[in-house]
């Protein structure tokens, strides 16, 4: 799993301020036409999963496989008499196990939560004899959710982040009012980006915001970003290797938006315009397009040969 960043666009963003103050988001992990789990909740929340069995477990000699969040997989091994086990034993033997306490007796009902908040919160059932008997099934997890995304005063354009996220994952958005719990519906489906494995600082946000001469925002301008074959390496990974084309499209409100590895050497091509340039992507969080552009020269100007001017051989 990795982190899929979600951008989120709002057109007429002070109209949508007079009905609703949040963005809700949903999840399908089963393709476009799944079914959608809310990520978000009015404040940050802790992975837990609660065994669908209660009563006493026969679990002792046997072994619960589980990863939680982000940390390596910890194998329990139950022991104790050839008694059934309570959740309250059970509970204690995994604590002892984990180092902290995550395993709870939930009536006769065991739960298993993360110590942290937000979907990089996990608790994984990976495998083992035990977990049948719990009544779990290897692969089954609980991750936590995020706070829902604050809609802002002239703010047309939202980032979420779902660190639990992976390619073929499909979301959707819908607006929220959390004090007359009025809900929009829900926008069409679409994907994420993958997260990197390069450390945020060492990527610059390059945005751009285009009007017309009129001042109205630029739609659905399409702008490719070429990366050219150099030997840069960051952390540890070659960059750019098979050049794949990147490109964005300006939203409602003009604005597009794209991260890149700081010191990548790009050409930079406005579809359907005559626009293109060669940038290098600075050492800066984040950077305007047209900025660096402005700074580049156009790479099929037209050079002119200057000849020396023939000398004079009459009076």
């Amino acid at each position: 799993m990795g982190a899929t960043k979600l951008t989120i666009s709002v057109s007429g963003i002070e109209d949508v301020l007079q009905s609703f103050n949040v963005i809700r988001v949903k999840r399908s992990v089963t393709g476009v036409n799944g079914t959608y789990s809310f990520l978000t909740a009015n404040a940050p929340t802790q992975g837990s999963l609660t065994a669908p069995t209660s009563g006493d477990y026969d679990v002792v000699g046997k072994t619960l496989q589980l990863q939680l969040d982000q940390a390596p997989q910890i194998n329990i091994l139950f022991i104790g008499a050839l008694l059934p086990l309570t959740a309250v034993q059970v509970s204690d033997q995994i604590n002892a196990v984990v180092g902290e306490t995550v395993a709870f007796a939930d009536g006769e009902y065991l739960r298993i939560t993360s110590s942290m908040t937000g979907t990089i919160s996990k608790v994984l059932i990976v495998g083992g004899s035990a977990t049948p008997i719990f009544g779990w099934l290897n692969g089954e997890k609980g991750i936590g959710l995020e706070a829902h995304v604050t809609l802002q005063t002239g703010v047309s354009s939202y980032t979420f982040t779902d660190n639990d996220g992976q390619a073929g994952y499909f979301y959707t958005a819908q607006f929220y009012n959390t004090n007359t719990f009025l809900a929009s519906t829900d926008s069409a489906p679409f994907e994420g980006d993958v997260g990197t494995l390069v450390t945020a600082d060492r990527l610059s946000r390059v945005k751009v915001d285009l009007v017309d001469s009129r001042g109205i925002a630029i739609p659905g301008q399409e702008i490719t970003f070429y990366p050219q074959h150099e030997p840069l390496v960051v952390e540890g990974f070659q960059v750019a290797l098979n050049r794949a084309p990147v490109t964005i499209k300006t939203d409602n409100a003009g604005h597009a938006e794209v991260s890149f590895v700081r010191g990548l050497h790009m050409r930079v091509v406005f579809e359907g315009t005559s626009i293109i340039r060669d940038i290098s992507i600075p050492d800066a969080e984040e950077t305007n397009l047209l900025t660096q552009m402005g700074q580049a020269p156009d790479p099929y100007d037209i050079t002119t040969i200057p000849f020396p001017t023939a000398p004079r051989r009459t009076l």
